[in-house]
């Protein structure tokens, strides 16, 4: 997402990350991507993973096969590393793209090593063709 960021908010969107971490094991993670100055909430009750409907994995949604592949890919090949879950493990990402109080277009990870087209979601959602 921090790679497309700037073609995300030129469209018009504003970047709104939610996660479950407290503040201390957040900063690092988001400094790391030059995403410090975005939005976060806080949901280490999973209250609004709950509410978007986002569900808890299965094994194969997070270790199977394309998940290890793109976990040593992301991890070792691109320098991103490999740490182990400090929150629930199990629980499932997605993006959603909210106007006027509801979701206008969303995805929801099949499995987490998923790799949503952001300025897809943002476009289907703003109803213009992607570039």
């Amino acid at each position: 997402m921090s790679a497309r960021r700037r073609d995300i908010e030129k469209l018009g969107a504003e970047i709104v990350l939610v996660h479950m971490a407290d503040a201390a094991a957040w900063a690092p993670f988001i400094a790391r991507y030059g995403l410090q100055d975005v939005t976060a909430i806080a949901d280490p009750r999973q209250e609004l993973y709950r509410a978007f409907d986002l569900k808890r994995g299965t094994i194969g949604q997070l270790f199977g096969w394309r998940v290890w592949r793109r976990g040593v890919a992301a991890g070792i090949v691109r320098g991103h590393g490999l740490n182990l879950p400090r929150q629930d493990p199990w629980q499932m990402p997605g993006v959603f793209l909210l106007k006027d109080g509801q979701i206008k277009s969303a995805y929801r990870h099949q499995r987490v090593s998923d790799r949503p087209h952001y300025i897809g979601i943002v476009c289907a959602g703003c109803g213009i063709a992607p570039r």
